[in-house]
């Protein structure tokens, strides 16, 4: 119960910064467990290796919606946040759009046995295409911003060497 309160008490931007971070890491876990398991060739060298590399990948996929799941009360004021960027903007709504389109059709193909095979063949189809799309955009997402961290990184730096030391108060005459 301690956790929970530890991340409640964080101050909003941290929150925000802990999921983004989570959910980058879950990307790439499922991005590597994907294109293994959508290799074809390996399919059968993999042996009883892939079923568990498919219970990964579908458990990484289950934390994935629970991070969606903590974003959701944030939402709002981070839409706020953001009010005058329509850049962040239109990313945050790409960025939406592409994680719930690969949890819906992920929890389809999670649960293909339930369902009707044309329903399973379309998200199928809308996984791949989600993972195409999605994927590399978060590549590029990643190399970018960390460009663009570095960047802002260096000009603080810049600034900090610039800016001339604080005033020191006159010492007082010695006293004789």
């Amino acid at each position: 119960m301690e956790s929970k309160r530890g991340w409640l008490k964080q101050s909003f931007g941290k929150r925000l910064n802990a999921i983004h971070s989570w959910n980058a890491w879950i990307l790439l876990l499922l991005t590597i467990t994907g294109i293994v398991l959508s290799i074809g060739a390996i399919r059968g060298d993999l042996g009883i290796v892939r079923v568990s590399l498919k219970q990964l990948h579908i458990y990484l996929g289950v934390a994935s919606i629970l991070l969606m799941i903590l974003y959701a009360p944030m939402i709002r004021k981070h839409w706020r946040q953001i009010r005058t960027r329509r850049n962040q903007r239109a990313n945050l709504v790409f960025v939406l759009a592409l994680l719930v389109g690969w949890a819906a059709s992920g929890v389809v193909l999670w649960q293909f046995r339930h369902l009707p095979p044309a329903l399973n063949n379309a998200a199928l189809l809308i996984h791949d295409l989600l993972t195409w799309v999605g994927v590399p955009y978060a590549v590029y997402h990643a190399i970018s911003r960390s460009r663009w961290l570095k960047r802002q990184q260096r000009q603080d730096q810049a600034a900090a060497a610039v800016k001339p030391p604080a005033a020191q108060p006159a010492a007082a005459p010695p006293v004789a």
